[in-house]
């Protein structure tokens, strides 16, 4: 084993000696308790002591200066210095709560002033009258949406009337498209194809006739879905056209 390495084994023992509660609280109660030694041996001369170093600590020393004092001193500072610590940080926790609990209820039994009396009243005034404009605020949107949604049922469950009469002028005018109706051949005979479906009530009369002729019928309002039963049925002008349609059939005259 090389010095280094003798030198760092003793470094570092001395250094867990040290660290360690026991031992350093032991060496710090011997210092104490032989300071007269570690005093004389370190500054004092031998010609002012009279006498060899050596000598002189054999004739200073006891087994109660070199062991039991620091035994003693070390055993209180380890087992009831710890004790008398947390009693101490115990009286100080309980003085803090008695300090503010004193505090709060000398603050709470103090009085406001006019004045502070007056600003806070003020300010409760304040927050009403938010509170009043916002609750009125919400309240008139939620009369606003239960309006909207009431009209918007009425008109999903009102039926369309497809019985509405017709007025004269309409008449005329509807038979004046119809002499167009009867010229094209194919929407003449489509309008059988149409009736069949609309008597045997079909919802999905587009899956039976062309775009073409299905988007003529609607844009045209010869007919129309019923909002309520989902069934397409004729509007007014289509029963115009259906009349004039059985009465050629039968030869009757319009």
């Amino acid at each position: 084993m090389t010095l280094g390495e003798i030198r760092k084994s003793i470094n570092s023992v001395l250094y867990e000696r040290t660290a360690s509660p026991l031992y350093g609280t032991f060496i710090l109660s011997w210092l104490v308790c032989n300071w007269k030694i570690v005093y004389a041996t370190l500054f004092v001369s031998e010609d002012k002591l009279g006498q060899m170093r050596i000598e002189y600590v054999e004739n200073t020393t006891t087994w109660w200066t070199m062991l039991f004092c620091p035994l003693i001193s070390t055993a209180i500072l380890i087992l009831l210095v710890p004790f008398v610590a947390n009693g101490a940080y115990w009286v100080s926790l309980e003085f803090k709560k008695w300090k503010n609990n004193k505090k709060n209820s000398v603050e709470g039994k103090m009085l406001l002033t006019v004045e502070q009396s007056i600003e806070l009243r003020a300010e409760l005034i304040n927050q009403e009258q938010s509170f009043d404009i916002l609750l009125r605020s919400k309240n008139e949107k939620i009369d606003k949406l239960e309006y909207q949604l009431d009209e918007i049922k009425r008109k999903e469950t009102k039926p369309q009337s497809v019985e509405k009469k017709s007025s004269p002028s309409q008449e005329v005018f509807w038979y004046n498209e119809f002499s167009e109706f009867e010229k094209q051949e194919n929407l003449y005979k489509s309008f059988n194809t149409i009736l069949k479906f609309i008597k045997e009530g079909t919802n999905a009369l587009e899956d039976h006739i062309s775009d073409e002729l299905y988007d003529y019928y609607i844009a045209n309002e010869i007919i129309a879905r019923n909002a309520k039963s989902g069934y397409y049925e004729l509007t007014p002008k289509g029963n115009f056209f259906y009349k004039r349609i059985t009465n050629r059939k039968f030869g009757k005259k319009d």
